[in-house]
Order: C-alpha cells, then structure tokens, then sequence
C-alpha cells in the first residue's frame, strides 16, 4: 500500500467536498445576483482545480502502484502528456467565450491550493495536538512504577533466601 495512502485520501476526499460545496453556494450567489457570467468562468476555473486535484492524487497514485498492470506506464506517460495541452485548450476556450471574467477564473483555480493550506493550517491549532503531560505527573508515575518492581524485586529475593 502506498504509503500515507489514507491520509492523502481523506485529505484528497476533504478538498473536493469542500471545494464543490464552496463552489456551488458561490456560483448559486452570483446566479442570484445576475453576474453568471463570473459564475461560469468561476465553475471552468474551478473544474480546471479539481481535474488536476484527481488526476494527481487519485491517479497518479494508482498509475504507480508496484501492482499496476503493464498497461499504467502508457497510462501514465499519456496523462502527464496531454495536461499541458488540455489546461491551454481549456484556457484557450475560457478566454475566447463572450462575457468571460479572467479574475473569476482565477478564483476558480486557486480554490484547491486555498483548500489545502487551510486543511494544512487546520492542522497546526492546538485542538489538533495532545496537551503534554506536567512533568510532575510523568516523573510521579514512573516513580510509582519504579517503587513496584522494587517490592516485586524484594519479595523475589526474600523468597529464595527463605
């Protein structure tokens, strides 16, 4: 199994549910107040995260695994192939269209890294972290610990004495 598989995978989980949710109420609140051609270009910005999101955290992955079939080497060598050109046609297309907004765009494409250093963030708060134990509390268990193999070493000794 690749390793830290699950956490990439729920993290991987984490920003595409967060990032749909996110997109779908902004591109419901721009809908809403007639700007849809930023929600579009928004939504285009947004797939454009997203599919690279998947195809190297979902993909890629698989397409490595030590028990891929032969065939993932093509796979893979096509992948990461035709992304450069897929992401210029896409932009390509997404500039051209009337009442494009190159700004929402970028909102759009920004969304996964934005996601990720949150969760990243989200991380370092001190909820996240177990509190250390006084030093007083640790050194009275390992005193009381050490007591006991002292009465256990002492009953052994005064057992082979009698």
């Amino acid at each position: 199994m690749i390793p830290n598989a699950k956490k990439r995978q729920s993290l991987t989980r984490r920003v595409v549910r967060d990032g749909l949710l996110f997109s779908v109420v902004l591109s419901s609140i721009l809908v809403l107040s007639r700007n849809g051609n930023w929600a579009v270009s928004y939504l285009w910005g947004v797939f454009l995260s997203l599919f690279s999101l998947i195809s190297l955290m979902v993909v890629l992955p698989r397409l490595l695994h030590p028990k891929a079939p032969q065939i993932a080497t093509l796979l893979l060598m096509l992948l990461l192939f035709f992304k450069l050109p897929f992401y210029g046609i896409c932009l390509y297309l997404a500039i051209h269209s009337t009442g494009f907004s190159a700004f929402a765009l970028l909102g759009g494409a920004v969304l996964v890294p934005a996601l990720i250093g949150l969760e990243a963030l989200k991380t370092l708060l001190p909820e996240h972290h177990p509190r250390p134990k006084p030093v007083s509390e640790v050194a009275s268990t390992e005193l009381q610990h050490s007591m006991q193999r002292l009465q256990q070493l002492k009953a052994e000794l005064s057992g082979k004495r009698g």
